[in-house]
């Protein structure tokens, strides 16, 4: 399954002021090792410029060690 939240989800973590990853000083390679992913892939799903799965979503939050509710926006 393609979460369609997927840009938007994984761009607030790596975008403007709202920089997680780098807020919390976590090192993106070690990440991407951890998921199983290759750097360049795991730079692409930051950026939006890869759509992620819904098990790669949980497993970077995972990774991450927040829940899964963290980067995604709230329903109206």
């Amino acid at each position: 399954m393609i979460l369609p939240v997927s840009r938007l989800s994984m761009g607030f973590i790596s975008g403007g002021g709202d920089n997680y990853i780098n807020e919390v000083g976590i090192n993106k390679s070690a990440i991407a090792r951890k998921i199983g992913m290759s750097k360049q892939v795991f730079g692409n799903c930051l950026s939006g410029d890869r759509k992620i799965t819904a098990d790669e979503y949980v497993a970077i939050c995972e990774a991450l060690q927040v829940p899964v509710s963290k980067f995604v926006p709230n329903q109206k």
